[in-house]
């Protein structure tokens, strides 16, 4: 039977404030004025302060269709994934290839 003897966390990049990500993701989800009020409503009542994001806020304009953006998750994810996944082992004192 398998047991869970170790987790780790894994974030992938330093705080960034709710208000820059709102500022920088506003125009690409809600271009016109109405939208956008109400987007910036939903991010101040959220109670988030702070989120940490794979690439800086400005960054997420720029990733283009669906292909490349699923194509970045994968390649972060799985770096994320593999660092959680040895910070755990560290913390068990298990070597990755036992």
């Amino acid at each position: 039977m398998s047991h869970v003897i170790s987790v780790a966390p894994a974030l992938p990049g330093p705080p960034w404030p709710q208000e820059q990500i709102t500022g920088a993701i506003a125009p690409l989800l809600a271009p016109d004025a109405t939208g956008r009020a109400l987007l910036e409503k939903v991010h101040r009542n959220s109670g988030v302060t702070t989120r940490h994001l794979a690439l800086e806020p400005a960054d997420y304009a720029d990733l283009g269709d669906f292909g490349a953006t699923s194509t970045l998750f994968r390649t972060l994810g799985t770096d994320l994934a593999e660092r959680a996944a040895r910070e755990a082992l560290e913390a068990a004192g298990i070597a990755a290839d036992e």
